[in-house]
């Protein structure tokens, strides 16, 4: 198994040397396969669910960065009470942005997710008005999906149930 593993690191070495877009968690930065990699651009998706040190690991490999992410959805998960004391339960995107106001983000207004009616609240509490739904989803039901039954469930927005 020795020289099979041996072969199967150079074969991921030479795929990780040739592409031009490389893929992992923050954590997964850290991997042997990756310990002396440095690229261009670092792109972190969700980067308000990262903690601040997680969030650094891929920061180190690259001169640039783009933390992506909306601090007013779901924060970094911080299961330890210590960490939590210790101010790890804010993510480094949401630091940044103390720190240098709103002229380092930018907010994507139109979205693609949800039906218009769904998006109102959020868009009228958290955004100010400013979400738009995207003509694509804006009228979007669950009927309208293949293999969905229209009913008189599948066929509204929203259903309050109690």
């Amino acid at each position: 198994f020795g020289e099979a593993r041996k072969l199967m690191r150079v074969v991921r070495a030479q795929v990780l040397g040739s592409a031009q877009v490389v893929c992992a968690t923050c954590t997964g930065t850290e991997i042997d396969l990756l310990e002396r990699e440095e690229f261009d651009l670092t792109v972190i998706d969700e980067a308000t669910q990262a903690t601040e040190p997680t969030a650094l690991l891929p920061l180190l490999r690259a001169p640039k960065a783009v933390l992506a992410g909306d601090h007013r959805q779901l924060p970094p998960t911080v299961l330890s009470l210590a960490a939590a004391r210790q101010d790890l339960s804010r993510s480094l995107f949401e630091r940044l942005l103390e720190l240098h106001g709103p002229s380092v983000a930018r907010m994507l207004r139109e979205q693609y997710r949800m039906h218009e009616a769904i998006m109102t609240f959020p868009s009228r509490e958290l955004y100010g008005g400013e979400l738009r739904a995207h003509p694509s989803v804006e009228a979007h039901l669950l009927a309208d999906l293949e293999g969905v039954a229209s009913s008189e469930l599948t066929g509204v927005p929203i259903v309050f149930l109690d």
